[in-house]
């Protein structure tokens, strides 16, 4: 009888799987044998997936010609990764500072100026601060002194959850 014509009743579990813990599963070892382990990062090849523990989180901000101040909560433990803001509008006088923080300390700050543009986008030079944990949040000010604008900005935070 070929294997695969064995009725269901006669089938057996996988060797080991009645010694293996909840959640672990069968995995090969690539020296010809199986194993049974709980599911790690590295037991993924991640070559061919795209964003893995990755987060993405937006906010918008409806007029950068008045001095701002946005929160954005963090419902979960992870590392940011990158910030980058884009303008909607142009900048008609003076330098736009833009300043990033973790609560209370700063992740990092960028400038539009009156060269800026639609499209224009800016990220922090530098990041500092950048582990969050839940109930955590990101905060987005500027004081807008000096500014005219009625242009719109749209901020995107990547995350690596941890």
């Amino acid at each position: 009888m070929q294997h695969k014509d064995i009725p269901e009743a006669e089938l057996h579990q996988t060797k080991g799987a009645a010694s293996a813990s909840t959640d672990q599963i069968h995995y090969a070892t690539g020296s010809g044998s199986t194993g049974w382990a709980k599911l790690t990062s590295s037991m993924v090849d991640t070559s061919s997936i795209k964003n893995t523990n990755k987060v993405f989180l937006q906010t918008h901000v409806h007029s950068i010609g008045a001095a701002f101040d946005v929160y954005v909560p963090i419902p979960f433990d992870a590392s940011l990764t990158s910030v980058v803001a884009v303008i909607n509008g142009e900048v008609s006088s003076g330098t736009l500072t833009t300043t990033i923080y973790n609560n209370t300390n700063i992740i990092g700050a960028f400038n539009y100026t009156t060269s800026d543009s639609t499209g224009s986008q800016r990220s922090p030079a530098s990041y500092a601060n950048t582990t969050f944990t839940p109930g955590s949040n990101i905060r987005v000010q500027s004081p807008a002194t000096g500014v005219s604008s009625s242009a719109t900005m749209t901020l995107i935070f990547s995350f690596t959850l941890t």
